[in-house]
């Protein structure tokens, strides 16, 4: 039986200084720039690169509140999440319930791709900031 996760989609890190990473991914190492975006509404710059057929995000918070420049402010600059693409947000899900229990998680579009995604409770995921993806071909 095939497992639920079907690749690792994207690692996101939080990041203090975005013209330094595209500086150093882009310009350096050549890097392919796949977004480089203000997310006005989320308070958020956030910047894409494909890397060998993998996503490397970066975002900057650029308010001094949010869960973003929350996590920043406590941990510093660097890895902030690891994303999981699914063939069904809801199914993967599904699966996490115990006992007739399935966690609540928030289901929503993308900002900055067209994919769905969940951001899943850390107590359920041992501490790490896990997303799921769905990804149109996966749809």
């Amino acid at each position: 039986m095939p497992g639920v996760l079907q690749r690792i989609h994207h690692l996101g890190y939080l990041v203090e200084d975005m013209e330094g990473v595209l500086e150093l991914y882009g310009r350096t190492w050549g890097a392919e720039l796949g977004f480089h975006r203000t997310i006005s509404h989320r308070g958020l710059e956030i910047a894409w690169f494909n890397v060998g057929g993998n996503i490397v995000e970066f975002i900057r918070p650029l308010r001094e509140v949010g869960p973003e420049a929350e996590f920043l402010r406590r941990h510093g600059p660097g890895l902030h999440h690891v994303a999981f693409l699914v063939e069904s947000i809801q199914e993967a899900v599904q699966t996490m319930g115990t006992e007739g229990t399935v966690p609540a998680v928030e289901v929503r579009p993308s900002d900055v791709g067209n994919w769905l995604v969940a951001t899943l409770p850390r107590d359920l995921t041992g501490g790490v900031i896990t997303q799921l993806v769905e990804a149109p071909s996966t749809r």
